[in-house]
């Protein structure tokens, strides 16, 4: 006989897996069929036009060439910047901190917006301050080969620095001690003990920048195309707006076998470098003092983080108030709140959109907090087996680049009613950002003493009973936290809303692709401006939020 905690158990991770097979499974399973079939009929058609495509290895050049450069500009970047930050009398070192970790905050296609207000040939404001003091033509171009990577290692070289910052934070500083007492500089302890202790975080973290570089699709949407700078994640992207659906299943095979790999060799590397670096003795890693190097360390480094943090965001937001893209950015009669009145109150497209990913983005937070407290309370708790594939499935679409899981949707859903409807949209989102949740709540499911539950078990409450009186008031203001960090990414999502929301509902980040496509920057920036405001609020409570329960925040 089976007793009740049996049988709650088993229901409520069947119940589970059957969700998560029907949103994630299936969609994955559907794309590879997609890919080997053609009219119902096994073929390989799709692949051979791939394969023979004269253009294919373009594409794959220049992802891996792109991927190639941001990898390496990330590491000049974020590897020094981590050690500035963390092992050095640095000024400002919280302040520069945040500045390090703005950009990631910030969607990339926003980033973009705002480099392209910047430094466009004709309405960049770096180009027009050069026309107005006499100069002619332009001095910079953000598009092309070498706007791209700098404006894309200037989003991901944060990858860099959180892991190799964290690795320095938890080295032992005994290690290094040893070496000074010998009698090494402090350049060779930083070559011959540092440097080796937090390579694997150093190389995860370049990894993590190349996977991110090859799957991003706003920056060389934006910057790239322009430019005829063509990847893969675009090129996908132009054979899905073309419905040729076979050809887009294939090139996103070309680029899985490109980061799948990766990003298996990347958790392969952190968990191997995870000895080296964490001791069981509780330790402060030794500060080294730059002496008057300190203030010129400080200089370089602001010289790095205006660019990359400061300057674009600025830039977006002064253009976002300018009545015409063009105007002059030194009188004041320039600027005007109609851009961001008329997003909001007149134009329906933009009203549509805001309505839309305001519904989308509640929705899918709520669904996904919930639905990951089950999912996290399943993997810490059951005994089951059937709870590594529901952590798996949880956990695969993020894997994934936007564009391919968006493609697996597509192949899942054609024939049903809710294709092309923002109902597969919020599917989408909450199968895609499922990991944020799963992660965020772990942690804190973890962190209740088991006796807790069994004490409630104990006195006569029922599994539901000791779930909605014990666990969920305890991991409250995780769930919180998670709701926040679901709710933001989700507002202001582009890849996966740019190729299935329907064309009269559509979301803000494809509002402000379409508007960016159609040459409407005035409505675009206005627009974008408006997710910039919300995302950073709701970042700044998301890590109160973190700050006072111990969340783990991605």
């Amino acid at each position: 006989m089976f007793s009740k905690t049996d049988v709650f158990e088993n229901v409520l991770w069947f119940v589970t897996l059957v969700i998560l097979v029907a949103i994630v499974g299936y969609p994955l399973a559907m794309l590879l069929y997609g890919a080997l079939t053609s009219d119902g009929k096994l073929t390989f058609r799709a692949f051979e036009k791939v394969v023979t495509d004269p253009h294919l290895p373009r594409y794959v050049i220049n992802t891996l060439k792109l991927a190639t450069v941001v990898t390496l500009m990330s590491l000049a970047i974020g590897v020094p910047l981590a050690w500035l930050v963390t092992r050095t009398d640095l000024p400002w070192r919280n302040v520069v901190r945040i500045l390090a970790t703005v950009p990631f905050v910030v969607p990339p296609y926003l980033l973009a917006m705002g480099w392209i207000s910047l430094a466009d040939p004709s309405i960049g404001i770096v180009n027009r301050i050069y026309r107005a003091l006499g100069g002619e033509g332009y001095i910079v171009n953000i598009y092309g080969f070498w706007g791209l990577a700098l404006v894309m290692a200037f989003r991901f070289y944060v990858y860099v620095f959180l892991l190799t910052s964290a690795a320095l934070e938890r080295l032992d500083p005994s290690l290094e001690e040893a070496a000074r007492i010998c009698g090494a500089s402090m350049a060779r302890v930083a070559r011959d003990v540092t440097l080796p202790l937090v390579a694997p975080s150093i190389v995860a973290g370049a990894l993590l920048t190349f996977v991110a570089t090859c799957e991003n699709f706003g920056i060389p949407a934006l910057i790239g195309d322009p430019a005829y700078y063509f990847v893969l994640t675009t090129r996908i992207y132009a054979a899905i707006d073309m419905f040729d659906l076979e050809t887009a299943a294939a090139y996103s095979f070309v680029l899985l076998a490109i980061s799948i790999p990766l990003l298996f060799v990347q958790r392969w590397v952190s968990k191997k470098g995870r000895y080296v670096t964490i001791t069981g003795r509780a330790t402060r890693p030794s500060v080294i003092k730059l002496g008057r190097s300190r203030y010129l360390a400080l200089v370089l480094t602001l010289i790095i983080l205006i660019p990359s943090s400061i300057s674009p965001i600025v830039s977006l937001v002064l253009t976002s108030f300018l009545r015409t893209v063009s105007s002059n950015i030194f009188d004041p009669s320039s600027y005007t709140l109609e851009n961001v009145y008329e997003v909001l109150f007149v134009n329906p497209d933009t009203q549509r959109a805001v309505i839309d990913s305001l519904m989308l983005a509640l929705s899918s937070a709520t669904v996904v907090t919930l639905l990951g407290m089950v999912v996290a309370y399943i993997v810490a708790r059951f005994r089951t087996k059937a709870r590594f594939v529901i952590d798996w499935l949880a956990s695969a679409p993020f894997a994934l680049p936007g564009t391919v899981f968006a493609l697996a949707m597509i192949f899942a859903f054609i024939w049903t009613p809710i294709y092309n409807t923002l109902t597969l949209v919020f599917l989408a989102y909450v199968a895609r950002y499922l990991a944020y949740g799963v992660r965020t709540l772990s942690g804190a499911v973890l962190q209740i003493d088991p006796s807790l539950e069994e004490a409630a078990r104990v006195c006569g409450a029922s599994r539901i009973r000791t779930l909605k009186d014990v666990v969920v008031p305890l991991t409250k203001p995780a769930m919180v936290a998670s709701w926040i960090l679901v709710f933001m990414p989700t507002l202001s999502e582009l890849t996966v809303s740019v190729v299935l929301a329907p064309p009269n509902y559509p979301t803000i980040g494809k509002a402000v692709y379409d508007l960016m496509e159609e040459g409407a920057f005035e409505w675009a920036y206005a627009l974008s401006f408006l997710v910039v405001v919300i995302v950073l609020v709701c970042q700044a409570l998301a890590r109160l939020i973190a700050r006072k329960v111990g969340a783990e925040l991605g």
